[in-house]
């Protein structure tokens, strides 16, 4: 028997919330952006969708209160995206710093060996 709408909208409302919440820390914390937790957000995008789409049942009460507060969730999804890019951006060009500088060092070491 599978779930009904309102209850797997809501759970994916939860973990939604859960997510945006870390999100709005100031800085972002590079483990709110990782990997996993971006394709959970999509997956739980896509499983709301499915249950936006299905229409097998009226809609309730319950269910419309979902809709209202996934429509929030995707609301604040839009606006701290920006800021996530940016976090991971910058991220990206930490990381980069730090190769380049590992790259360096590893020559040096190279050089230093070939001279003793």
């Amino acid at each position: 028997m599978s779930i009904p709408a309102a209850e797997a909208l809501g759970a994916i409302n939860e973990k939604l919330r859960g997510v945006l919440s870390r999100w709005q820390a100031e800085p972002i914390d590079s483990a709110a952006i990782l990997p996993p937790v971006l394709t959970g957000i999509l997956s739980d995008l896509q499983a709301a969708g499915q249950c936006l789409n299905s229409g097998s049942q009226a809609p309730t009460p319950e269910f419309e209160k979902e809709v209202s507060a996934y429509r929030e969730n995707v609301q604040r999804l839009e606006l701290l995206l920006p800021r996530v890019q940016e976090r991971m951006l910058s991220e990206k060009a930490r990381l980069e710093g730090i190769r380049a500088h590992l790259a360096a060092a590893s020559a040096w070491a190279e050089g230093r060996r070939k001279i003793l």
